[in-house]
């Protein structure tokens, strides 16, 4: 399975990109250390080596889709993306991303989440697709705007890393909102 844009694809990850995602991981690790639980855990490749192989059980599971975000023309690693805690039976899952430091502000993590939500929605036939950001989080507070989700609330303590307790913002995007904004969407696509 690929979803594809002009500048950027999305495909499953594979055994053999485990050094590709780690040196990323690396290579990012300040900015992601800020927001995500799992990055100041994956410190060997055989951490994300191990992500890697957990993704095909989500997969076969259809609990979850992770992609990796590749940049089309060079087929370079550029991040992650993909619907974690997929519940087919409500129809709804949550969106995660993220994009390696030296390509932040390019504008990929908005169209790999633009991709990602054409499958949920068009694809999985979805009814609802939640994005949580950190309240700090301005980056991705802003591809939550962008894509058109809609803040239902904080949940204030959610997460405790490094830098102590996190409060996150919870977006909800509904198919309806999606087939009002599936234009937009698509812009955010084929720019």
């Amino acid at each position: 399975m690929m979803l594809k844009s002009k500048r950027i694809y999305l495909r499953p990850l594979r055994r053999s990109d485990a050094i590709a995602v780690f040196d990323a991981v690396t290579k990012s690790r300040s900015d992601l250390d800020r927001y995500m639980v799992w990055s100041p855990l994956t410190t060997k490749v055989k951490h994300t080596a191990a992500f890697i192989r957990q993704t095909f059980v989500w997969r076969r599971r259809e609990v979850g889709y992770a992609f990796g975000v590749f940049e089309a023309s060079t087929g370079e690693y550029l991040g992650n993306c993909g619907l974690h805690d997929v519940r087919h039976r409500i129809r709804s899952a949550e969106i995660g991303y993220w994009i390696r430091s030296d390509q932040a502000g390019k504008g990929l993590t908005t169209e790999a989440s633009a991709l990602l939500l054409k499958f949920a929605f068009e694809g999985l036939q979805l009814h609802r697709v939640i994005l949580r950001a950190a309240t700090d989080n301005g980056g991705s507070n802003r591809v939550a705007e962008k894509l058109g989700f809609r803040l239902d609330g904080i949940h204030r303590h959610e997460e405790l890393l490094a830098r102590g307790w996190i409060d996150y913002n919870y977006f909800c995007l509904l198919e309806e909102e999606y087939r009002t904004a599936r234009d937009h969407i698509n812009a955010l696509i084929t720019r």
